[in-house]
């Protein structure tokens, strides 16, 4: 019955895939073509400053996966916090992360007036609901944009802009995901956050990770 319901819909409501055009079947978010494109997650060795214990990524900012980040964040396709989670929770299951409870990267006020919701708690909303232990951990003030600013100009600037939520549970070990690793500043100013409160491990997944070399084009 139901898979007639589906052809029906697919007939009357068709969908296409927002990553590439293609047509896909009416549950589906994107196209497997799209989902599977990359063989996350990314492996070998990444530069790690404290207060991180680590970084993972599941692959390189381009492509499919830096399209489907724009979509989510700035072209109101809700439906994409899925494809992100999925990413995320391969890497995370790749790494042996998947039963450490996961926190997130708050949106700033200004961010959040202008998208009208949460970026990575609405990913976190779906990993939760294959589940993952989520945390909600910190809160955010509004600081001037980071775009064109080099690593230690944004960690001057992420500087306080953190703050872990009053009365929150915080266990000793955390994940904090966020969409994009650029220079890392805000995976660290949030774990320093994290640890002055007695949280004693973090470690930052992402779904993408910025090439050194693309680091101010992708930004600007």
């Amino acid at each position: 019955m139901l898979e007639v319901v589906e052809r029906v819909l697919d007939f009357i409501l068709p969908r296409f895939c927002p990553l590439c055009g293609k047509r896909v079947r009416f549950w589906s978010i994107v196209c497997d073509n799209c989902l599977n494109a990359f063989e996350g997650p990314l492996t070998g060795t990444f530069s790690v400053y404290q207060p991180l214990d680590g970084t993972y990524h599941f692959w390189w900012y381009e492509d499919v996966v830096e399209k489907a980040v724009k979509l989510y964040k700035y072209a109101d396709r809700f439906s994409l916090a899925k494809v992100l989670a999925v990413w995320l929770d391969r890497t995370m299951r790749y790494y042996s992360l998947h039963n450490l409870p996961v926190t997130f990267v708050p949106t700033t006020p200004n961010a959040f007036k202008e998208r009208g919701f949460d970026t990575m708690k609405r990913v976190s909303e779906k990993l939760e609901r294959i589940g993952y232990a989520v945390v909600e951990t910190l809160t955010a003030r509004d600081v001037p944009s980071q775009a064109a600013l080099s690593r230690r100009e944004r960690l001057r600037n992420v500087r306080g802009k953190y703050r872990t939520l009053s009365e929150t549970w915080l266990p000793p070990e955390l994940v904090i995901i966020d969409d994009v690793y650029t220079t890392g500043a805000t995976l660290e100013e949030c774990a320093r956050v994290l640890k002055s409160q007695g949280v004693k491990h973090v470690i930052g997944v992402t779904v993408a990770r910025v090439k050194k070399d693309q680091i101010s084009k992708k930004t600007m």
